[in-house]
């Protein structure tokens, strides 16, 4: 899938990652999807029901915490991703769906999200 693709298949545009993203949301959604895909090893879909879910938001928020603190966009997502990626998931969050409690945050919350979305 190209990239401009990526863009249009974002569908949550009050909430989510891109809501909670304001201004810099369409620049950031194209980075944020290559960096949770590549971070999570990932498919595209479970990523982008992750950005488009209340985690999405989450991740936003953390985000501009790092873009108002100097760094550039790229680097902001890809702190933020390393720092999800260094905490494993709390079991009882994902309990249902059979996820590892060594897994790391990033990555279970992006599997979830993407069942989920298969789900329904």
């Amino acid at each position: 899938m190209n990239q401009q693709a990526k863009i249009d298949r974002q569908k949550n545009g009050t909430a989510g990652f891109y809501g909670a993203m304001g201004e810099p949301a369409p620049a950031a959604w194209p980075i944020a999807m290559t960096v949770v895909a590549k971070t999570t090893a990932q498919p595209e879909e479970a990523v982008q029901a992750f950005l488009n879910s209340e985690y999405g938001w989450s991740f936003a928020e953390d985000t501009l915490d790092w873009l108002f603190a100097g760094l550039s966009l790229t680097d902001a997502l890809q702190t933020v991703a390393d720092r999800w990626m260094s905490r494993c998931v709390q079991i009882d969050a994902f309990r249902d769906w059979e996820v590892a409690a060594d897994t790391p945050s990033l990555t279970g919350y992006v599997m979830v999200t993407g069942a989920e979305e298969r789900a329904a």
